[in-house]
Formats: C-alpha cells, sequence, structure tokens
C-alpha cells in the first residue's frame, strides 16, 4: 500500500488520491478503502512506486521546482506477517518558503518536530510517547513500540549553495540518534 499525508489529510497514492480513512484497532492503525497490491517482482514494485509517486502532492520552493508537499508511506508486508514501512517527509520550512499558505508550512513543521520528539522519547525508553501532536505520528505509532526498530535516512546535496539545507538535515537527523 502507498498513501499520502497532506494537511492531515490521509489520500491512498494508489488509487487516483483517494481520501481515505484510518481508525484504531486493537492498538493498531487499520485504513478503510486503502488499496493494496502483491508485488511479484521488482518490475511490479518500481511501476507501483512510480504511480504512487506521481500522485503526490507538489509544489515549488526556493530550492526545488517540484518538492513534496506530503509525507509520503509506502508500506511492504510480507506473507510471512511481517512489514517494512519507508516514510518520505515533507521538507521542512522556514520563512523565504511560506508563500503557499500557513496551514501546509505549519502542518509538514508540527509533524516534523512530533516525529522527532516521539523517536527521542523511544530512544531513551521513556514511558510516555507523545504520539498524538500530528496525524503523521498518530498513523506511525505502532513503531514506536520497544520490539520495533527505526532508522533514518537523510538525503543531502553536496552543493556549495545548498550547505544550510544539508546541515540542517544532518542536525535533524542526528539529533534523533
Amino acid at each position: 500500500s502507498c498513501y499520502e499525508i497532506y494537511n492531515n489529510d490521509v489520500y491512498d497514492l494508489l488509487n487516483r488520491r483517494t481520501p481515505i480513512k484510518h481508525y484504531e484497532n486493537n492498538k493498531l492503525i487499520k485504513f478503510k478503502g486503502l488499496t493494496n497490491i502483491f508485488i511479484g517482482d521488482s518490475s511490479d514494485f518500481k511501476k507501483n512506486l512510480t504511480v504512487a509517486w506521481k500522485n503526490r502532492v507538489t509544489g515549488r520552493s526556493s530550492k526545488n521546482s517540484a518538492s513534496s508537499r506530503s509525507h509520503g508511506v509506502f508500506v511492504l508486508e510480507t506473507m510471512k506477517g511481517g512489514k517494512v514501512t519507508f516514510v518520505d517527509l515533507a521538507g521542512s520550512e522556514r520563512g523565504a518558503d511560506m508563500c503557499r499558505g500557513d496551514r501546509e508550512t505549519n502542518f509538514i513543521n508540527t509533524s516534523l518536530f512530533s516525529l522527532k520528539e516521539c523517536i527521542r522519547a523511544k530512544r531513551a525508553c521513556l514511558n510516555h510517547i507523545p504520539f498524538r501532536r500530528s496525524k503523521l505520528t498518530s498513523i506511525l505509532r505502532e513503531y514506536f513500540r520497544a520490539e520495533c526498530k527505526i532508522k533514518i535516512i537523510g538525503t543531502i546535496c553536496p552543493h556549495k549553495a545548498c550547505i544550510h539545507d544539508t546541515l540542517n538535515t544532518l542536525d535533524y537527523t542526528t539529533q534523533m540518534r
């Protein structure tokens, strides 16, 4: 399955951005109407990922003409019950990029901050994980349990003009260790 969280709403990326509802069942988040597709080989994987990513909301920023404005979530489940979830986060926004509107910027920044706080709490083995602070962390709450592993991959740019963004990315990912 593949979905996006945009402005606190959830959309099915494998079904033309159809809005989907989610609910809690036995402390797990379930989705009503989310498309699940059997992936037989790498060709199926690439085809479906391409369809999903073309459906994501993008917009222009000062650094990128097609910046993702949503958090994309791609879930792979194995036949034996294993599960791997990849989350492509929307970039954090600063004052120079706030021309798109305060609502979108606020949701992006709030969810990124909430994610960082949840991962910090998990790594510190705290009793309380503040996952209710954003839609992103609320949906991903099962991953903050002790038996789940979280890995962070930060994408950075080697160009001198992008040094500020690179340092911000490194700082964000380092703080979540």
